[in-house]
């Protein structure tokens, strides 16, 4: 066992990797390990010993790293249940091997991202958490969780979870909360462009590419000896043809290989079209507007594949099984010949995924931590970005924009008044939103906004709640806050009714007297 120093916030993550479950698994999880990391989080993973390069994918970025007993148990021979086999033995030995080192851990949150692992699982090791976070993507058994994260882009997504979480579990659905690396949203910024014509083509089926898709489309663009097109051709630390794969393009100065890479942004920002599979990688893709041929290797697959080409944001071509090399080259020689569809297939992916998703998710676990600081001068651009967003405009009742001339004179005035307090909430080293009293007597007026990218999470709540608390330690003289809600903004007229508002006419009201016990 590790001996585990003492920590304001400990995390926790249940994952496998192997040749049969790939690595997205464990590379989702490192995405949001490193989010929770910025938090101030202590961060663990738990895994089942399926192979010699987990220790290589986690221990290196400062994560400890537990390994659950090697096994194979005989009982699994019987076992009809999808995904059994992944866990390596029964899910109720897996659940007795892992509440041991939860019990050493004891950590806060528990992440759980695993197809062999459901209810009864998450039922024996609740007694050692204070809180479970289940990341699915099937919708095929229940869960005892609090929260659930589904990034898939489905029609079914409302109801998809209903009857297998509880009406408490708060669900995470859809592309907004796709965990991808920072360095993907700083490409988006960075490199922001939409693909016309075929010049630079990526390779990537994921960490173990176990039925060797790679080489099945490195065969078709042989056949495009004629078209000057580079490719770059990626492969996981668990693929096992790699060896094989890098020999093949040593002897093409076309091809360009890489071995589990740590800038797959930036390949992909300079590609022009991408051959993969669905999983992890398409958010990738679409967040940096990059065209796709989909290739799927597994039936689990297959719902999210023809949802994403119903959206038009890529070209499935099915299951491997259907397909061979001269079918994958007439669909691309289709594709370079028609430069007005990539156009189109690249907007609609880089409006799915805006790459903020880890950080979303991050702060909504987070946001009962939610501090608040006085505004500063250099504050200013950030809140008028804030402030000018449309979503932000059209709740107040002067929805016009401000120039950023007039709005940093009106900031630099005001954050010094006496009868006006601006104070910046931040979860972490990341604002959220402004918070704004405007006092007149003993009376206050408050109004706030959210960064309008982490809109719905709940900050709102956390940070009025904060700003009560600022007022009755930092200004005894206010006695009533009011907030003024234009009547179509039903939203904010819930949050502050929730937080202790009470309402009068057209507007509401909390007061100093209805806080207290």
């Amino acid at each position: 066992m590790v001996n585990v120093t003492p920590s304001t916030w400990r995390v926790a993550f249940r994952v496998d990797a192997g040749t049969e479950i790939g690595t997205g698994h464990v590379m989702r999880c490192l995405t949001l390990a490193a989010r929770l990391r910025e938090q101030g989080a202590e961060t663990h993973f738990i895994c089942r010993v399926q192979g010699d390069y987990l220790d290589r994918l986690i221990e290196p970025q400062g994560h400890e790293l537990h390994f659950l007993p090697q096994a194979s148990d005989p009982q699994l021979v019987a076992c009809n249940e999808p995904y059994a086999s992944w866990l390596g033995v029964t899910i109720e030995r897996d659940a007795n091997d892992t509440k041991q080192l939860l019990s050493t851990i004891r950590p806060d949150l528990l992440v759980v991202d695993h197809y062999g692992i459901d209810a009864r699982w998450e039922t024996v090791v609740r007694s050692y958490v204070d809180k479970i976070l289940v990341i699915d993507d099937l919708a095929n058994r229940p869960h005892d969780c609090d929260v659930l994260l589904d990034q898939n882009v489905l029609r079914n997504a409302d109801s998809r979870y209903t009857g297998l979480v509880s009406e408490h579990c708060q669900l995470l659905l859809g592309p907004r909360y796709a965990l991808l690396r920072p360095e993907f949203g700083l490409a988006r910024r960075h490199h922001p462009h939409l693909r016309l014509e075929v010049k630079r083509v990526l390779i990537f089926f994921g960490g173990s590419d176990q039925h060797d898709l790679t080489s099945l489309v490195l065969d078709s663009l042989e056949q495009l000896s004629d078209l000057d097109i580079s490719v770059d051709v990626v492969v996981g630390a668990a693929n096992l043809q790699s060896k094989s794969i890098e020999q093949r393009c040593r002897k093409n100065a076309k091809l360009n290989f890489f071995r589990q890479i740590d800038n797959m942004a930036t390949l992909m920002s300079n590609a022009d079209l991408a051959f993969g599979a669905a999983g992890g990688a398409s958010w990738e893709r679409c967040c940096l507007a990059l065209p796709t041929i989909l290739i799927n290797f597994a039936e689990n697959q297959i719902e999210l594949a023809c949802e994403l080409a119903r959206k038009r944001v890529l070209i499935n071509l099915g299951l491997n099984t259907e397909m061979n090399a001269g079918s994958i080259e007439r669909v691309l020689r289709k594709l370079i010949k028609r430069p007005s569809l990539m156009q189109r297939m690249s907007s609609r992916a880089g409006r799915l995924v805006d790459g903020r998703g880890a950080e979303r998710i991050a702060l909504i676990l987070r946001r009962d931590a939610s501090q608040l600081r006085p505004a500063q001068p250099d504050d200013v651009e950030q809140v008028w970005r804030w402030r000018n967003a449309p979503t932000t405009r059209q709740h107040f009742f002067d929805s016009s924009p401000v120039s950023l001339k007039d709005h940093r004179a009106w900031w630099l005035e005001n954050i010094c008044k006496s009868d006006r307090v601006l104070l910046i909430g931040s979860v972490g080293a990341i604002n959220i939103g402004v918070l704004r009293f405007d006092v007149s007597g003993v009376k206050a007026v408050i109004s706030i906004y959210i960064d309008p990218d982490l809109t719905g999470q709940g900050l709102g709540t956390s940070l009025t709640n904060k700003g009560l608390e600022w007022i009755k330690s930092s200004r005894p003289d206010i006695l009533t806050v009011e907030a003024q809600v234009k009547p179509a903004n039903e939203a904010s007229r819930r949050m502050f009714i929730s937080t202790g508002f009470k309402e009068e006419y057209t507007s509401l009201s909390w007061s100093r007297e209805q806080s207290i016990d």
